[in-house]
């Protein structure tokens, strides 16, 4: 099977816990836009991919941490300061919300696929191209502020 068709076999077969997943990095009104260029550079790559699954999971990543890179640059030129909006659905913790948008995209990349995708720690860091405990330390960092949040009242 040629690359291109492992990549659109694998998207297929994952599209819907990518977009949660994007979706859980950058919010839900960019989520497909990521998606969608996480995948253009994935099918652009000239090389052999091992594994595609974690390839297209550390691409929506990397995707993801571009976007929030030039969401703080444009911020910062319009002197405009990024606040999460809570979600439609009333019965969300305003306090959850909060400490989400102050967590970094790895920070909740970690908790989204260990808590919401059921992953291990090794699956994580497999996906995400990086240690076990660059995992451990994101997701530590992320329950702290979690915790911190809902401490506060």
């Amino acid at each position: 099977m040629r690359r291109k068709e492992q990549v659109e076999a694998c998207y297929e077969e994952h599209a819907d816990a990518l977009s949660r997943f994007a979706a859980a990095l950058v919010g839900s009104n960019d989520a497909q836009d990521v998606l969608s260029v996480a995948v253009l550079n994935v099918l652009r790559t000239g090389s052999e991919i091992d594994n595609v699954p974690a390839y297209l999971y550390r691409s929506v990543h990397r995707a993801a941490l571009h976007h929030w890179r030039a969401t703080r640059r444009r911020g910062r030129r319009e002197r405009v300061v990024w606040e999460p909006t809570p979600a439609d659905d009333h019965t969300v913790d305003p306090r959850i919300v909060d400490a989400l948008g102050a967590m970094s995209p790895r920070q909740r990349a970690a908790v989204h696929l260990s808590h919401w995708e059921d992953l291990t720690t090794a699956t994580i860091a497999e996906r995400l191209g990086v240690s076990v405990v660059t995992v451990k330390r994101h997701r530590t960092r992320a329950h702290a502020k979690l915790k911190e949040a809902l401490a506060n009242e």
